[in-house]
């Protein structure tokens, strides 16, 4: 799906639902659950726990893009081209001085492991409200380079087999069309994964000592309140 290319912006998301086995129910649950299983009553009924595992800062493309069967970079084939300011399709994507990454790379998404080990940190990527709304283009999905402050890193990613919880994702849930809720970083989306909604203070300006302005991960606040 063209429209569909994740890059490293947003934030990606893993259920696992653990079923009567890994773990031991509580004894308050044994005659109930013991009565399920005796009957082998299928569907959600099985179910003892489930477990999300949200990774921060990186995109489904940009880790899990190579999952076997999901809609991943294999899907996003013709919205990967980047262009410039200009709208004019770079001819090697842009890297900053002192990157680890040459500057013959190609327009095109590129393994990161090839220049360095996964476990080896590389520069944060932006991912704030503005910007990702910039990077999107309209849903062209072309200006990620461009705006990005690490320039063509952004089109990196990592072989989804070597990763850390490859194993767990293959064994349970992965969530490959679940986006993030509001524009920008994690923040603001961790009460949007819990509750659905945005915080709000209608009284925060009322309070003693307000009036001074402050930011986390590309969310501004004004005396507690989000605007």
């Amino acid at each position: 799906m063209q429209s569909r290319h994740r890059l490293a912006v947003a934030v990606v998301w893993f259920a696992i639902a653990a079923c009567s086995g890994p773990a031991a129910p509580r004894a308050t649950l044994v005659a109930d659950r013991a009565q399920a299983q005796a009957d082998s009553v299928p569907g959600l009924d099985r179910l003892e726990h489930i477990v999300v595992i949200s990774l921060e800062n990186h995109s489904f493309d940009n880790l899990y893009g190579e999952f076997p069967g999901a809609d991943g970079r294999a899907d996003a084939a013709g919205t990967t081209t980047q262009v410039d300011a200009t709208g004019t399709p770079y001819a090697t994507l842009p890297v900053n001085a002192g990157s680890p990454f040459p500057t013959t790379l190609a327009n095109a998404p590129f393994p990161i492991e090839q220049y360095v080990p996964a476990d080896q940190k590389i520069p944060d990527l932006v991912h704030r409200y503005y910007q990702e709304q910039r990077q999107i283009d309209g849903g062209r999905m072309d200006k990620f380079a461009l705006v990005s402050d690490a320039k063509g890193e952004v089109m990196g990613f990592y072989r989804t087999k070597g990763l850390p919880l490859a194993a767990e994702a293959a064994r349970y849930t992965l969530c490959d069309h679940f986006f993030h809720a509001p524009f920008g970083g994690s923040f603001l989306n961790h009460f949007w994964l819990v509750a659905a909604r945005t915080p709000v203070a209608p009284r925060a300006l009322d309070q003693p000592g307000c009036g001074s302005r402050g930011s986390h991960d590309g969310v501004r606040f004004f005396a507690g309140a989000l605007d």
